[in-house]
């Protein structure tokens, strides 16, 4: 999969990655612009307990997924760090 996509966004970075897009391929922000519908208010009130079990709920049910999707994190995340790129 790594050789099939030279870019994978991760939803945390989604609009980080909308620019790299708009980058990569000579876009407009035009071409760019989204609006998010049927956006679920965030909870912040999880415990570190309940996110941990949450977390470990998935991973066992879906552990390939969580795996990609922590690779492709990484790997974004990285390619940030060498633009000094700050999450939001």
């Amino acid at each position: 999969m790594e050789h099939q996509f030279d870019l994978v966004v991760v939803s945390p970075y989604y609009d980080h990655g909308l620019c790299y897009l708009r980058r990569d391929l000579c876009w407009t922000f035009d071409d760019i612009i989204h609006f998010n519908q049927r956006q679920r208010a965030k909870r912040e009130n999880y415990t570190q307990t309940e996110k941990n079990r949450l977390y470990s709920i998935i991973r066992q049910i879906i552990p390939v997924y969580v795996e990609t999707y922590e690779h492709f994190k990484q790997k974004f995340e990285k390619k940030m760090a060498i633009d000094n790129i700050e999450r939001d």
